[in-house]
């Protein structure tokens, strides 16, 4: 919902003017240093420069009201009372001053231009508002809420509480907040705690009563000189009852009081000067000559002033007076204020006529207009301010001191969308606290936070929320088990004593065949001769299920090789099997991946992050396997609740991979992700959590941000920059290798060994038989040189 802010322009000052020369006598009345008699003084002179009336002048005199004690007191009212008791003392003019305006003390006879809204009670016929009567404008701002249909509203006063009543008729409940008596910047302490109090309240509609611009200013944080002139630097949708018309400023006001005041308060200089110029052209021929000590008198200047027909029209529309009959106060009346609303861009949706009658209120445009913005128009041109903290990916800094992550490029890409400029800071004194970032923003530090900020029922009553921009659950952060190769993975069937048995095995089958055979008589003239090289190697064919040429003819050498033939079908069956559930065995992951399994076994400890919402979590859970996980972490807190994560990251890593640390996945995966060969993150079934950006509570551009989040999570812009920051810094080789296989088939790497041994025996016998064919030509030479000597 967009806050509303209703603002009605009163702003008035104190008035003085020095005499000129001659004609009307007038009374400048204000507090001490408040007269701005100078100021007064200035415009009265440029206005007698730039007109045609040369001789129309006014003789003005200051009187101000010391108020500081009683002497002073006493002095200046003295010297008021002497001063009006002089019949020649025409008008007065400035505010209503209880103890100067009382028609029995100090102003008995003056007719009084008031130049500031008053409650006045007391009644008097000659008592002049230049600006609207209290009752008139209650009525006004009541008509205004009740069309805008607002059922609850702050209402916002440094003491004028008058429209408070005429709210309630309405049926409209109204929370009355006492602004603070002096603000002179938006940071007054006292100013912002009455501030946060009302967005703590959940006020989102408002309505500033002041006189003051300087309090207008501050409270809504922004320049208050011609609002309605030009764009506003706010999200807030204002509406207000514009009394000026600034195209009938008189021209020819020197600039610097345009710095100095607001338009409307040299507004009511300018009227009030040249409403009296137009009542003397009235009364007397501004052309002529004066005549010495001639002036106009009470008299005269009440009845003009009284006249329908004369009225004036000023910057400030007419100037026309009845007398109410109900309190014989003069009010002013048929005048009109048009009614502006400020949302984007300045519109006039309609107008407010105050005549006789009372206040009549013309609705000319609907009066709410949440819903017709284009997305890229709604905030463009407008500047907020982003608070957060660093905390990688969300959020991190670069070399260069500018700001990157997953939530400065969704922000990003919605200012782009959006059209508007943002400036991110961090969180005053570098708090981490997400609770101390949220009481920034609800004291208007800021606009928006962005960061690992996930929804939490306690935050919604601060401060509010947008569209979920990612989901997070538990996650267990462990180490991944080594990735060796194993080249003679073959060999892992059987033990090393029982491959040594099976080689000795070879050697006494071969043995014991080379000494049966020597005793064989039958082989003594066949072919078949088993000599020690052929019996090894028959033995050899055996074992490895081969065929030979020679088979053994004696029943005990048979036997020999009928019992070796079963204990190969065995040796061999056995390797197979084993061989197959080895493999499978291997594969299988015996990590501890889940809570349940954590809590069963003494082995592994683990831990959380310290002062995280998941130690909190385990702190109060009332689930059995939840605290007994708690139990075990408080009991080594110092060992196993690590204060940063990237401690807890080293901890996982450790050589005794004896420690996994639990906390929210996004952190977990981005740890895996940046450490793909050694960590792995597993997803565990519990502790969902929702990250969003934040806003204050009631902050109008909420909706309209939240639309363009929804937009980039239907075009898949927000799955693309969570794959760009959670991204893995390994090869698709690098994470294959590291990941534990499923099924049993080997790789090349588990039987190179075989081949190892193959390419060690293909060398092997190469290196004989060279050996063998140097050695026989080292005979042949060496028999030739021995047969060549002896001949000779």
């Amino acid at each position: 919902m967009r806050l509303k802010i209703l603002v009605f322009f009163s702003l008035c000052t104190v008035f003085s003017v020095k005499s000129f020369s001659t004609y009307l006598n007038a009374a400048i009345v204000g507090y001490k240093d408040r007269t701005n008699f100078e100021n007064y003084k200035t415009i009265a002179k440029t206005l007698e420069k730039n007109s045609s009336l040369h001789f129309c002048k006014l003789n003005l005199t200051e009187v101000a009201y010391d108020k500081t004690d009683g002497p002073h007191v006493y002095q200046s009212l003295t010297s008021a009372r002497s001063l009006f008791d002089d019949d020649r003392m025409a008008i007065a003019i400035g505010p209503y001053i209880d103890v100067f305006t009382s028609m029995q003390y100090v102003i008995r006879k003056q007719v009084h231009l008031v130049t500031e809204s008053s409650r006045q009670s007391e009644p008097s016929e000659r008592t002049f508002p230049i600006l609207p009567d209290a009752s008139s404008m209650s009525t006004a701002i009541a008509q205004i809420v009740e069309k805008l249909e607002w059922k609850k509203v702050a209402f916002l006063s440094q003491g004028d509480f008058a429209p408070v009543l005429s709210l309630s008729q309405k049926n409209i409940f109204v929370f009355p907040t006492q602004l603070p008596v002096k603000i002179t910047t938006k940071d007054d302490p006292d100013l912002r705690q009455t501030l946060t109090t009302l967005r703590i309240n959940h006020m989102e509609k408002f309505i500033l009563h002041s006189m003051d611009r300087e309090v207008v200013k501050n409270v809504i944080f922004a320049d208050f000189e011609d609002i309605f002139d030009t764009s506003f630097p706010t999200s807030a949708t204002l509406y207000g009852l514009q009394m000026l018309d600034h195209n009938k400023l008189t021209t020819g006001i020197p600039g610097d009081y345009f710095k100095k005041k607001s338009r409307f308060e040299v507004a009511v200089l300018v009227d009030t000067v040249d409403m009296l110029r137009h009542f003397l052209s009235q009364s007397t021929d501004c052309n002529a000559e004066p005549e010495k000590d001639r002036f106009i008198t009470k008299e005269k200047i009440l009845d003009k002033m009284q006249e329908r027909e004369n009225q004036y029209n000023g910057a400030l529309g007419s100037y026309h007076w009845i007398l109410k009959p109900e309190t014989q106060l003069r009010i002013k009346t048929n005048f009109n204020m048009s009614l502006t609303r400020l949302n984007g861009k300045v519109e006039q949706i309609g107008s407010c006529t105050f005549s006789d009658s009372g206040p009549i209120l013309r609705v000319d445009k609907p009066m709410d207009r949440d819903v017709d913005h284009k997305l890229d128009e709604v905030l463009k041109d407008k500047n907020f301010t982003v608070i957060t903290r660093l905390d990688p990916p969300f959020v991190q800094r670069r070399h260069d001191g500018r700001y990157e992550g997953f939530c400065v490029d969704i922000l990003e890409e919605v200012s782009r969308i959006m059209n508007f400029e943002y400036s991110i800071k961090l969180a005053d004194n570098g708090v981490s606290d997400w609770d101390k970032i949220i009481n920034q923003i609800v004291k208007g530090d800021g606009d928006i936070i962005i960061g690992s900020l996930d929804v939490k029922s306690l935050r919604e009553e601060q401060i509010s929320f947008s569209t979920t921009i990612m989901d997070s659950t538990v996650s267990i952060l462990l180490q991944k088990p080594p990735a060796t190769p194993t080249f003679f993975q073959f060999l892992g069937p059987f033990t090393s004593q029982l491959w040594f048995t099976i080689l000795g095995v070879f050697f006494v089958v071969g043995g014991a065949l080379y000494l049966m055979g020597r005793y064989d008589t039958t082989q003594r003239e066949s072919e078949q001769q088993f000599d020690l090289k052929e019996s090894l190697w028959y033995s050899l064919n055996v074992l490895l299920q081969g065929g030979t040429e020679y088979s053994p003819q004696t029943t005990s050498m048979r036997t020999i090789v009928a019992i070796y033939w079963f204990c190969t079908l065995i040796i061999t069956t056995a390797y197979t099997a084993n061989l197959a559930a080895f493999l499978t065995l291997k594969n299988i992951d015996n990590r501890v991946k889940t809570v349940d399994a954590l809590v069963s076994q003494k082995k592994i400890s683990y831990g959380v992050l310290k002062g995280s919402d998941l130690e909190k979590f385990f702190e109060k859970s009332d689930n059995d396997v939840y605290k007994r996980m708690w139990i075990h972490m408080k009991l080594d807190e110092v060992n196993l609740v690590p204060d940063k994560r990237e401690e807890a990251r080293k901890m996982v890593q450790g050589e005794n991979n004896k420690y996994v640390f639990l906390d929210d996945s996004v952190m977990n995966d981005h740890y895996a992700m940046e450490h793909c060969t050694d960590l792995e993150s597993i997803h565990q079934g519990f502790g969902d959590k929702q990250y969003s950006f934040g806003f204050p509570r009631g902050a109008p551009y909420r909706d309209d941000i939240n639309r363009a989040l929804l937009m980039l999570q239907e075009n898949g812009h927000l799955d693309i920059l969570k794959r760009k920051w959670w991204r893995s810094n390994c090869t698709q080789a690098e994470v294959a290798k590291s990941q534990i296989k499923s099924s049993s088939e080997l790789e090349i790497e588990n039987m190179f060994g075989v081949f190892l041994i193959l390419l060690g025996s293909i060398v092997l016998a190469i290196i004989v038989e060279v050996s063998k064919r140097v050695r026989v030509e080292i005979e042949k030479r060496w028999y030739k040189n021995k047969v060549k000597k002896e001949i000779s």
